[in-house]
């Protein structure tokens, strides 16, 4: 969804709230009776407020500043060295099992096409 429809969204949603409000306290139509004549109903609210919810958001946010904080940048490129080493003796053991699993099926395979010899 882009940010121009996100926003279209919510100013409609907050619009139709407003009439509903308006045509409500005009007669004698109760808020949830109008709402239900045009196919809408309130959402129950969870058992957090979205003020407890944006805490929790805002607490999750500042742990997770402090574990991706930037480091300085000789530290950076250690970690990064590092980092590609690992993944290349990685990938250079995953080459090599292959390779060898590969050398086994071949060799299974041209014994199992060699005539018997009874």
């Amino acid at each position: 969804m882009t940010t121009r429809n996100f926003l279209m969204s919510i100013g409609a949603s907050l619009a139709s709230r407003k009439i509903a409000q308006a045509l409500s306290e005009m007669g004698e139509l109760d808020f949830n009776e109008l709402l239900d004549r045009v196919g809408l109903k309130r959402r129950p609210t969870a058992g957090l407020g979205g003020l407890a919810y944006f805490g929790l958001g805002a607490l999750a946010g500042a742990g997770a500043a402090l574990l991706f904080a930037p480091s300085s940048g000789r530290e950076l490129r250690a970690t990064a060295r590092e980092q590609l080493d690992r993944l290349a003796s990685a990938a250079n053991e995953r080459m090599q099992e292959a390779g060898a699993k590969g050398s086994a099926i071949l060799s299974r395979a041209s014994e199992g096409n060699r005539p018997r010899q009874d």
